[in-house]
């Protein structure tokens, strides 16, 4: 692949673990020619090195611990709904209730 002079490549790759616990990354060493240099017949060409950063210490989680980190707890959802519905709900069907019962009064002294 030929990246032009001041151009500019992007990559995606997608790597499946087959260990998992801390890794140390290493850096990546990249060899390139300058892109003013052309290729002649018989002359050697001379490559420059460069090197990535490192990521440095890495932590590799298991299938098992990324689910249980990931997941969207179902249960702690519906008790979290069912415990924050109670102090709301009580206050409610007792504002309902008072509620109904002025609306009742209200009408009876009004026929009156």
């Amino acid at each position: 692949m030929m990246i032009t002079t001041a151009g500019q490549s992007s990559f995606q790759v997608t790597i499946s673990p087959k260990l998992h616990g801390i890794y140390e990354s290493t850096r990546a060493k990249v060899k390139y020619i300058n892109g003013a240099m052309i290729q002649i017949e018989g002359v050697e060409i001379e490559f420059r090195e460069g090197y990535s950063t490192s990521l440095g210490r890495m932590k590799i989680i298991s299938a098992e611990e990324y689910e249980r980190a990931s997941s969207y707890h179902l249960r702690e959802w519906i008790l979290f709904a069912l415990f924050y519905s109670i102090p709301t709900l009580i206050p409610f069907l007792l504002w309902q209730a008072t509620k109904a019962a002025s609306y009742s009064i209200s009408l009876k002294k009004r026929v009156i």
